[in-house]
């Protein structure tokens, strides 16, 4: 998971390190979502949820890995979002 992860912090701004985000994960502020083949991650999307005083969205902050893999996690995250009581799902990148 860290090349795919060290690759798509390649490709930010610089906002965040590793570091930071396996702290956001491990303090629950962010969530992990992967796909896997036998013994590897071949893709992996990292979200948040910003609430604001009218609205509530969910961020997908990070993604990775083959496109086709990536797209079958967004029923998912859909879900969590919608369970979440999130009014829209936010990508940029």
């Amino acid at each position: 998971m860290r090349p795919l992860l060290d690759k798509a912090l390649a490709r930010g701004l610089g906002e965040y390190s590793a570091d930071d985000v396996a702290q956001n994960l491990t303090d629950g502020v962010w969530q992990l979502w992967i796909v896997t083949e036998p013994g590897r991650v071949v893709a992996f999307c990292v979200t948040s949820i910003s609430y604001y005083p009218k609205a509530r969205h969910m961020f997908i902050t990070y993604a990775g890995g083959r496109l086709r893999y990536v797209q079958e996690l967004w029923p998912l995250i859909r879900q969590y979002a919608v369970n979440s009581g999130c009014d829209l799902v936010r990508f940029s990148g």
